[in-house]
């Protein structure tokens, strides 16, 4: 029985890390290494023979890139939240996810219990006003 709860403690701390290490890369450094990756790419492959002139360079480029790119995806990600397909995606979310289906019939079960307790408050008023 022991060994059982050890066991549990190790798995529940591993995937602690686990998801500890999925939030850290995924939101930061993957995104880091992503933005260097994509106007390596950028540049090399599409400006730097083509149209950049001799003393751009590519620490200029990233900065200049940088300056213009991250504003405009927040442009678009603000646009895509308040009148984009976001609600359309949460919505399927929502659907779909089994502890959010079981959330919303507890509440409406709350719901339907609390109904049926301003019922009977309803009524023990009116027999409280007749006796």
């Amino acid at each position: 029985m022991k060994i059982r709860k050890n066991l549990r403690t190790l798995l529940n701390t591993v995937g602690k890390f686990k998801m500890y290490f999925l939030r850290g890369h995924n939101s930061w450094f993957y995104f880091i290494f992503w933005l260097v990756n994509f106007t390596i790419i950028i540049y090399k492959l599409l400006l730097e023979d083509l149209f950049m002139p001799e003393w751009m360079r590519f620490s200029y480029f990233f900065i200049l890139f940088v300056f213009i790119y991250v504003p405009i995806s927040i442009l678009v990600g603000k646009f895509d939240l308040k009148r984009g397909t976001f609600r359309g995606e949460v919505g399927v979310v929502l659907e779909v996810n089994p502890i959010w289906i079981k959330q919303f019939k507890n509440q409406e079960k709350i719901i339907s219990e609390q109904k049926e307790l301003r019922e009977e408050l309803e009524e023990l008023k009116e027999l409280l006003k007749n006796v």
